[in-house]
C-alpha cells in the first residue's frame, strides 16, 4: 500500500476512484447536473460541474495539508486513525440503511457556476471525508504534508473524481431520470456505502496488522 501512494500518478489515480465510487449515490449535487440538462441544457450543466468540483480540490487541499501536518504521538496516531475508520465504517452504514432520497429539490442560485459552487461546499461530508482518508493514508506511512506535488495530485484526484461523476449523471440523464428505478438507486446507494466501509475497514486492519 505504502509503495503504491508513494508514486504520484498511483496515488492521484487512488484517489480519484475513491472520490469517484465514494459519491456515486445520486444524492442533491450528483441529481442537479441531471436537472439542468432537462431544464437548460448540456451546456449550463458542464458550467454546473466544473464549479461544483472545485471545492473538492481546496477541501482535499486543507485536509491533506492541515490534518496531514498535525503531529501525533504513536498512540494519539492509532486513536485518531481508529476514530477516522470508525467515521467512514458509520458513513457507509448510514448510507447503506439510510439511503439519501432521489430528489430533484431547488437551488437559491440560477446561475451555474454559483449554484455549483454553493451546492458542494454546503456539503458537510467532504471536509470529514478527505480528512479520514488523509488519517488512513498516514496509518500507511503516506505523509503528504512535506511534498506540495504529493498533496496537489491528492487534491486533484479528490476534485476529477467528482467531476468525472458529474460528467456521467450529466450525459446518462436520459437513463437517470427516466431509468433509474428503485432498484437501480438501492445499487448506487449500496456501491458508495461498501467504498466507505472498505476504507475504514482497512484503517483499522491497519491498527492490527501494520
Amino acid at each position: 500500500m505504502e509503495n503504491i501512494l508513494n508514486n504520484p500518478l498511483s496515488l492521484f489515480l487512488i484517489t480519484l476512484i475513491i472520490s469517484f465510487l465514494g459519491s456515486v449515490q445520486p444524492g442533491m449535487v450528483n441529481v442537479m447536473a441531471s436537472r439542468l440538462v432537462l431544464t437548460h441544457g448540456k451546456s449550463h450543466s458542464f458550467v454546473y460541474c466544473v464549479a461544483a468540483s472545485i471545492p473538492e480540490i481546496f477541501y482535499a487541499f486543507i485536509a491533506a495539508y492541515f490534518v496531514g501536518r498535525v503531529e501525533l504521538s504513536k498512540q494519539f496516531q492509532t486513536i485518531a486513525t481508529a476514530i477516522a475508520g470508525a467515521v467512514l465504517i458509520v458513513f457507509g452504514l448510514y448510507i447503506l440503511f439510510n439511503p439519501p432520497k432521489f430528489e430533484m429539490q431547488k437551488s437559491r442560485f440560477d446561475h451555474p457556476m454559483l449554484k455549483g459552487l454553493f451546492l458542494s461546499i454546503t456539503n458537510p461530508q467532504l471536509i470529514i471525508f478527505w480528512s479520514g482518508i488523509i488519517l488512513v493514508y498516514k496509518e500507511y506511512g503516506i505523509q503528504l504534508q512535506n511534498d506540495f506535488l504529493a498533496i496537489s495530485l491528492f487534491s486533484l484526484g479528490a476534485a476529477v473524481g467528482a467531476f468525472l461523476l458529474l460528467i456521467t449523471y450529466m450525459y446518462m440523464t436520459d437513463y437517470y431520470l427516466k431509468n433509474l428505478n428503485n432498484k437501480k438507486i438501492e445499487l448506487l446507494n449500496k456501491i458508495s456505502a461498501y467504498v466507505l466501509l472498505l476504507i475504514g475497514i482497512i484503517a483499522t486492519l491497519g491498527l492490527f496488522f501494520p
